[in-house]
Formats: structure tokens, C-alpha cells, sequence
């Protein structure tokens, strides 16, 4: 059945192998009739490197999620900074930088393009009524401003969603940051970083197993960084629990 599965770069099932069988298991709520969707390529990767890796399939990947990409993201700019994000890691491994200037791409980019962007038909991903500015966007995330009114903080909650899948473009640059923290055993930032990972794998690829193992990972990390005392991460244990329910249905 898998081979008559179509591609999306945000898929609604994930493959899962036991033994010498492969099953198909839903990472979403499917409506009855739905078409089921995997990935070809590596979903956290940005635009050209899977649509690059789709040439195989021949075939062009048409999915919300890219021509989301298309309509904000300048893949020119996309390139310079996977340029600079190299370079950036090879000084310091560990270094926030790649990933805090992906993310100021990011909100830069949605609040240049997103008022052009109301002609995509993106059902699954709908666009702010009244888009947030980058500034007052970065204010919202971190919580010290609260929503003035109902209606921003449904803009900004949709808005958010775009922001994390347009982020999961640079999906690698997440899991090699966190790779690295956990590597130098520094748990506190590792965890963190692994909250993030987590926040993007899971709009992009729904209740999986890759979320769960993220989730976990995040737990262990903090589990170190207070020195193994569980009320001080009771938070990261708790969304590693829900991550493994809603991937293996309990």
C-alpha cells in the first residue's frame, strides 16, 4: 500500500517498520475519505534541498507547505544563510547563532510577505486576518506582552503556526544545535533547544515517533540540569508523556 501513497513536505502519516512489515499509521486527525500523504524527502530541510532529492520521483511537490515556502521565503536568502550557518558552526558548535538568525528570517519574512500571501489556498494552514509585525511578534513568543485584543491573538497564534513551519526549513540546523548541546553536557540550554526541535517536528510531521523521541530527549536533559530532581522538569515530563500517547495511541 505505501508505494500508492503520495508525497507532501507535511505529511499525514507516518511509516513505521516491525521486523520484515511496514505499516501506516495516521499522525493527524483523517477525516473518512481523506488522501493519506508520507514525505519522500527529508522534511526538515528546507525547499530546494527536497525538492532537489524529489527529482528521483519525477515530480514536482505542489503541498501547502511549499508553496507556503515560495510565497515568503527568498530561497536566495535561504542559501546565504545555510552559508553563514556553516561557518558559524565551525567556530562554535555550539553557538545559538545559526538558529536565532533563521528565526529573525523568518518573522522578518512574514511580515514583509504574508499581506501578499492572502491569494494561496492553504486550507490546512490559514493566514492571520490582521498580520503581527516582526517586533511585536518576537513579544508575543517570549510572553512578556499579552494579546491586546481576541483578535490578535488569533493572528498571532495562526501566525505562529506559519512561523514554526517555514522554521522546520531549518529543521537540520535544530537537531544538529541540540546534538551538540547534549554532546558538551550542556543539559539546561539542550533542553531547550530540544523544545523547539519538538515544536517544529510537530507541525510538520503531527503526532509522530520523531516527536516523541524529542520530547524525551528534552526530559532527560532537564532531568540533568536539576540534577535529577523530576518536580523541577514536571513540565518536560508531562509533554514527553502526551508526545508518546499521541504517537502510540496510549
Amino acid at each position: 500500500i505505501e508505494a500508492f501513497v503520495n508525497s507532501s513536505c507535511c505529511p499525514n502519516v507516518q511509516r513505521i517498520n516491525v521486523r520484515d512489515h511496514m505499516f501506516l499509521r495516521a499522525s493527524r486527525d483523517l477525516q473518512e475519505g481523506a488522501e493519506l500523504f508520507t514525505c519522500y524527502a527529508r522534511p526538515l530541510r528546507p525547499y530546494d534541498q527536497r525538492h532537489t532529492s524529489l527529482e528521483a520521483y519525477d515530480f514536482h511537490c505542489a503541498c501547502e507547505r511549499c508553496q507556503l515556502e515560495n510565497a515568503i521565503l527568498d530561497l536566495d536568502d535561504v542559501d546565504e544563510l545555510l552559508l553563514l550557518a556553516a561557518k558559524a558552526t565551525l567556530a562554535d558548535p555550539t553557538s545559538d547563532e545559526p538558529v536565532t538568525k533563521a528565526e529573525a528570517l523568518i518573522a522578518a519574512a512574514l511580515e514583509q510577505n504574508l499581506p501578499a500571501a492572502h491569494g494561496l489556498n492553504l486550507p490546512s494552514l490559514p493566514l492571520p486576518n490582521c498580520p503581527v509585525s516582526a517586533s511585536r511578534f518576537a513579544m508575543l513568543r517570549s510572553g512578556s506582552l499579552k494579546p491586546a485584543v481576541a483578535s490578535e491573538e488569533e493572528s498571532f497564534c495562526r501566525q505562529h503556526q506559519l512561523y514554526l513551519m517555514l522554521l522546520a526549513s531549518f529543521g537540520h540546523f535544530l537537531q544538529a544545535h541540540a546534538a551538540m548541546l547534549v554532546k558538551h553536557e550542556d543539559h539546561l540550554r539542550a533542553s531547550i533547544a530540544l523544545a523547539k526541535l519538538a515544536d517544529v517536528q510537530r507541525v510538520v510531521l503531527g503526532c509522530s515517533e520523531a516527536v516523541a523521541a524529542t520530547t524525551r530527549d528534552m526530559f532527560y536533559q532537564k532531568l540533568l540540569a536539576v540534577d535529577l530532581d523530576w518536580r523541577k522538569a514536571a513540565e518536560e515530563l508531562s509533554c514527553s508523556l502526551i508526545s508518546y500517547h499521541e504517537a502510540y495511541g496510549g
